[in-house]
């Protein structure tokens, strides 16, 4: 039995895993590039751009498996054989289908040279997609638009260094001639530029046309990886546009020579495969020509953010930590588990904090200001509730609970993080450092101790329908605990809900809108108060509250993600129509387990109708 769910748990851990080879990091990783609004390393950037084409921070390519800056040093530098990768993600039939392409699988990666012959068509639907609202684009648009980015992303990578780029089309014969078939397009601009215009204005005129047509149909202003752009310069004004390597070709400034030549170098480096790719030289050129607007600490930081992949790693924690509470229940042969899970739990909750302090010191920020940071936030509260909980019962229902939670949010958010930067540039009205901090994390502690008193309603549900007898003493501790959680929960929910009132007031001139947002964090406040007043009143008993801990969690969801569906009020920052059909998987689930406890809390007042009266014992 041991080893049988020994090999259980394996699978479950392995599926879970995927192995990814040793990066060559070196320095290059952390150059900076200007994209999405801010200053990033250029690891990072390679990271998103990744992911938002495959859903994937690295791919497996033959027998090679490349992390995310080493496949795009081969986009940039060995385009050939990147078209051949198959990083292009596609979840539905119904999109190969529109484009005229076979495909084998309902979901599967494609390459550029497989989806090229496509191209045209999928341009034109991305445009139909791209002119309809938001709110009112079907799954399939959304996913033709993502799909149309992606591609479009890649070809303006892939022509980054297209000027260096053999067998370009010169359409002036006696240029051609000249430079023969293998002319370079910086070559040919070359050649152009030792034109004299008075002996020859005809064969000026048209290579000058010529240039401008090879210009247009290969420029690429994607990676802005050099500070200060050429019209930035020559205004002296401060560093607001970085430029890309075709804006420095282009400017023909002799002292960008030197930056475009350090790349050449590497190019050769990366195409003869002459080992780790050693980026010091140029990124010190860089950070000297940004100044002091660069921070490389927070660059560094950020390389190794990436590079120990900690949220990773602590959803496997909390995973593998439930899976061994749940052995550890099976008794005494099992008590091993306990302390394993116990072990495990810790490790993925140290790894989650670091991995939060990290965020906060990068972004100097707290970490609650995008969706994807506030459900780290929530997991990592939770944990700690749960913990403390643990500390106080020691009963093994609070480590499982927090477990439950982290593992159910720390997936959810692993999914997020394929949508594009999870540490952009904030709104407007978000980017207030003191409002952000006391306001949104408030609230936000209020969520995470509403969902783990729904987790320990979960477990006080199944506990007492599927071990009535045994589970009398759990229950009543798992009642006093869920009391607890909600109590601390409408504390934070109420002051978070009053403090945003405030912030509402500095920001739009009101304190209270009835805006859907503001209608839920009301409702969160006014359903724990409801519990807990009905609970010390005597209208709820112990499942009751088990009960209502588990509809508090479908509130939570709807004032937390729901709201975003409705795509109206000031609070709408985030609108995703693709979430709906995981919100009503959600709700169908806790009405399941509603449906669960309401027959358990049956089963027992059967129980107690049908047993035999007490009787005092007859005096001798």
């Amino acid at each position: 039995m041991r080893r049988a769910l020994a090999v259980c748990l394996m699978l479950c851990v392995a599926g879970l895993c995927e192995t990814t080879a040793e990066a060559d990091w070196g320095t290059l990783g952390a150059v900076p590039i200007q994209s999405g609004g801010r200053i990033m390393p250029l690891d990072s950037f390679a990271r998103i751009t990744l992911l938002q084409l495959s859903g994937r921070s690295s791919v497996k390519l033959g027998d090679t498996r490349y992390d995310a800056l080493n496949w795009l040093l081969r986009v940039l530098f060995d385009n050939p054989a990147a078209r051949e990768d198959r990083v292009f993600l596609i979840e539905s039939p119904e999109i190969t289908d529109a484009l005229g392409l076979a495909h084998d699988k309902a979901r599967d990666r494609y390459s550029y040279a497989f989806l090229e012959k496509g191209i045209p068509a999928l341009m034109r639907l991305a445009g139909e997609a791209e002119a309809v609202k938001p709110a009112e684009r079907t799954r399939f648009q959304d996913q033709v638009l993502r799909l149309g980015r992606g591609v479009r992303s890649f070809e303006q990578l892939a022509r980054s260094f297209s000027f260096w780029r053999t067998g370009i089309a010169i359409g002036v014969e006696t240029m051609r001639e000249r430079l023969g078939d293998d002319a370079t397009l910086s070559a040919y601009a070359e050649a152009f530029g030792a034109l004299d215009p008075s002996a020859d204005a005809e064969l000026f005129t048209a290579v000058d046309r010529d240039i401008n047509r090879l210009v247009k149909s290969n420029y690429s202003g994607m990676l802005t990886i050099f500070p200060k752009h050429p019209r930035e310069r020559m205004r002296g004004s401060p560093i607001e546009e970085w430029a890309s390597p075709w804006d420095l070709f282009l400017g023909r400034d002799p002292d960008d020579a030197t930056l475009l030549e350090q790349f050449a170098a590497l190019q050769t480096a990366w195409l003869a495969g002459q080992g780790p790719v050693d980026g010091d030289g140029l990124r010190a050129q860089l950070v000297q020509l940004a100044g002091d607007e660069l921070d490389t600490g927070k660059l560094d930081m950020e390389v190794r953010y990436n590079r120990y992949d900690l949220f990773f790693w602590t959803l496997l924690a909390y995973c593998t930590g439930m899976l061994l509470c749940m052995l550890s229940w099976l008794g005494k042969p099992m008590r091993f588990a306990l302390w394993a899970a116990v072990a495990l739990l810790l490790v993925g909750y140290g790894l989650h904090s670091y991995g939060l302090v990290l965020r906060m010191l990068i972004r100097g920020r707290p970490p609650v200001s995008t969706l994807y940071e506030s459900m780290l936030f929530v997991v990592w509260v939770g944990m700690t509730l749960a913990l403390l909980t643990e500390l106080v019962y020691r009963k093994k229902f609070a480590l499982f609970s927090g477990a439950m939670l982290g593992t159910a949010l720390m997936w959810v958010a692993s999914k997020y993080a394929t949508d594009g930067d999870t540490m952009g540039v904030l709104i407007a009205v978000l980017d207030s450092n003191f409002w952000l901090s006391i306001h949104v994390t408030s609230i936000t502690i209020g969520y995470s101790a509403c969902l783990l008193a729904g987790a320990l309603g979960h477990v006080y549900i199944f506990a007492h329908l599927f071990a009535p007898e045994r589970s009398k003493q759990l229950r009543s501790d798992l009642n006093r605990s869920i009391y607890g959680v909600i109590a601390f929960a409408t504390i934070f929910s109420f002051g978070g809900t009053i403090l945003g009132g405030i912030w509402a007031d500095q920001s739009w001139g009101r304190f209270w809108g009835w805006d859907p947002k503001e209608n839920g964090a009301l409702l969160i406040v006014l359903w724990n108060a409801i519990l807990l007043h009905a609970r010390m009143g005597g209208y709820l008993g112990k499942s009751g509250l088990a009960i209502g801990s588990v509809v508090g969690n479908v509130v939570v969801v709807a004032a937390w993600w729901g709201v975003n569906l409705l795509n109206i009020g000031l609070h709408s920052y985030g609108f995703d129509n693709g979430v709906f059909t995981g919100l009503m998987a959600f709700t169908a689930f806790q009405a399941a387990v509603v449906g669960c406890g309401l027959l358990a809390a049956r089963l027992h007042r059967r129980r107690k109708k049908g047993a035999p009266a007490q009787t005092e014992p007859a005096s001798p």
